[in-house]
């Protein structure tokens, strides 16, 4: 798995903790929204006439995100769910003709759970006011991600850049090793590598700490949790002995609450992927044969054709038929050193998600193997999540 990294650990600060779930717990059932569900409005960009809908009950709405349209008309939120002008022929579910009812169903709750982790961005805070005697309790827009398109090379990650990232540690306290890494899917599951549940040297998955930023500083903008991991679950198909259908879910000893420091990915939604470059994320080594980072670092890769890559994987052992065109996909740098190494094994290969849902990223591949990292011209391969959806709503969900 890589360079042993030795982990200092450190207590955030109790009360900062303490006070934003209290914060959290407060506002849970704040009404922000400028139309009620079920309030007339115009779909501005059709200006057809609707009716305010939650986004999970409006067919044509979902299409549109799905298939990236445009951008819906927001009515407001209740809770953290976002509440749309739905037009008036919206209102019951649309016919489709390439996909089943049940299949309908689960995107429609992939869409509106990612709409809901979205809103985790935002918190609530008491800020002083010039015209006022009192502090006013305000929405505060805490997204931590970059405004113009990453081209990095090992940067480091900034502070709620990548709220979905976890840590996944092997051993007991106070020796704990973190080997690899996973994404957050839901308040209470870590999608990661099928690999990376159990470890030759220090036994099975143990402990997950989530909204880490740097382990060895305690002065970062981080406020980590650890959860005990409650259950270990692999691919039904995954072998040790096999990198195919590399893929796993751990389940957390207990929910996450929910902050712009700790919140889900979004899983996606269809299988084809628009975007030229991906970006991973990951405490992996700096470089082949180096230690472990103590920092989270994102590098922007290259998505290789499956065509490019799949001469660059010969047939072995652990990938008796050569790359699989379905379950496995391939990223790296054409022209550079850029990579995933050892230790980054199970975190995610993302996308920017467009402005139909706020500050968030698509996973679309988990960090399986590679060669020796860092070579130019030869791209790491990634289990493709599409194809395990099914799989991972019927767990997740």
């Amino acid at each position: 798995m890589g360079s042993r990294i030795d982990v200092y650990f450190r207590d955030a600060s109790a009360q900062a903790l303490l006070s934003i779930a209290l914060l959290l717990f407060a506002t849970r059932h704040i009404v922000r929204a400028d139309l009620e569900v079920g309030d007339p409005c115009t779909v501005q960009r059709t200006n057809e006439p609707g009716i305010c809908r939650p986004v999970s009950e409006c067919a044509p709405v979902i299409d549109d995100i799905r298939l990236r349209r445009g951008n819906p008309t927001k009515c407001g939120f209740v809770d953290r769910v976002q509440i749309v002008c739905c037009p008036q022929t919206g209102t019951t579910p649309a016919a489709s003709t390439t996909q089943s009812p049940t299949v309908r169903n689960d995107r429609r709750r992939i869409v509106e759970k990612c709409a809901e982790y979205g809103q985790a961005v935002f918190s609530k805070e008491y800020v002083n006011s010039l015209t006022a005697d009192e502090p006013k309790l305000q929405t505060i827009d805490k997204c931590g991600h970059t405004a113009v398109e990453l081209i990095v090379d090992g940067e480091l990650a900034k502070a709620r850049e990548f709220p979905h990232m976890a840590l996944v540690g092997f051993g007991a306290a106070p020796d704990i090793r973190y080997l690899c890494g996973g994404s957050l899917v839901s308040d209470r599951f870590i999608l990661t590598a099928g690999h990376c549940l159990d470890s030759i040297n220090f036994g099975p998955a143990t402990i997950v700490r989530l909204g880490e930023l740097s382990l060895s500083s305690t002065t970062d903008e981080a406020f980590p949790e650890e959860y005990d991991v409650a259950e270990r679950i692999p691919h039904p198909e995954y072998k040790q002995t096999s990198h195919y259908n590399d893929i796993a879910l751990i389940k957390l000893g207990r929910k996450v609450i929910l902050s712009p420091y700790i919140r889900p990915i979004c899983l996606p939604v269809q299988q084809t992927i628009s975007q030229k470059r991906a970006i991973a994320t990951g405490w992996g080594a700096i470089g082949f044969g180096l230690e472990q980072s103590s920092a989270l670092l994102k590098v922007t890769l290259d998505i290789y054709r499956f065509d490019e890559c799949k001469d660059l994987f010969d047939p072995t052992r652990k990938l008796r038929t050569g790359l699989n065109a379905t379950m496995q996909m391939c990223a790296g740098s054409r022209n550079s050193t850029k990579d995933t190494c050892q230790g980054d094994s199970g975190g995610p290969l993302q996308v920017y998600n467009d402005a139909n849902v706020y500050c968030t990223y698509t996973v679309i591949g988990v960090t399986s193997f590679g060669q020796n990292c860092g070579l130019a011209g030869v791209p790491a391969v990634y289990t493709a999540v599409f194809p395990y959806l099914s799989w991972i709503e019927n767990l997740i969900f």
